[in-house]
């Protein structure tokens, strides 16, 4: 039941990254999964659970990067393990069956539609803003960079460099 509930979560998903909520039709929904419309109500009472859900499942609860896997003891280390997590990241996007995907406008679309996903966006955002000052600060101490900048305003153009960089993607 619960790969089920998944392949739906997945195959949504996917077709939320291509066209707006609006856009998307139950009856694409259903297409797409090779499910009755009962089915897809036995799992999800409405497109929009369906979409909050996806949410929740994708970004709110796995935006955040798992950091405590980067080597912390340098900007570089750490910033070359990012690198590396980014490209891996990449490459498996990349191998995606459609390329064509927007993942700032489903963020974007779900604050609109969810306001409350704002705060858990916000909140993601303050978490890896902290994790990236201690780096710079821990660099400015062992003097691998020099700056008279706050470290939060250094981890924030690391940060800002990294979702302009998806942007163009």
């Amino acid at each position: 039941m619960k790969d089920t509930k998944q392949y739906i979560l997945d195959t949504a998903f996917n077709l939320f990254l291509k066209k707006t909520f609006k856009e998307v039709t139950m009856k694409e929904i259903v297409a797409a999964t090779a499910l009755s419309k009962g089915a897809f109500y036995h799992y999800f009472s409405s497109k929009e659970q369906l979409f909050r859900e996806i949410v929740e499942t994708y970004y709110v609860t796995q935006i955040l990067i798992g950091y405590e896997q980067f080597d912390q003891r340098s900007l570089k280390t750490f910033y070359n393990d990012y690198l590396n997590y980014a490209d891996r990241k990449e490459n498996a996007r990349e191998t995606e069956e459609d390329s064509n995907v927007n993942y700032f406008s489903l963020v974007f679309e779900a604050t609109r539609l969810f306001p409350e996903t704002k705060a858990k966006f916000a909140e993601n955002d303050r978490i890896e803003t902290k994790i990236w000052a201690e780096v710079i600060a821990n660099a400015k101490k062992s003097n691998e960079i020099k700056s008279e900048m706050s470290d939060k305003d250094i981890a924030k153009i690391f940060l800002f460099s990294v979702d302009a960089t998806s942007l163009r993607l």
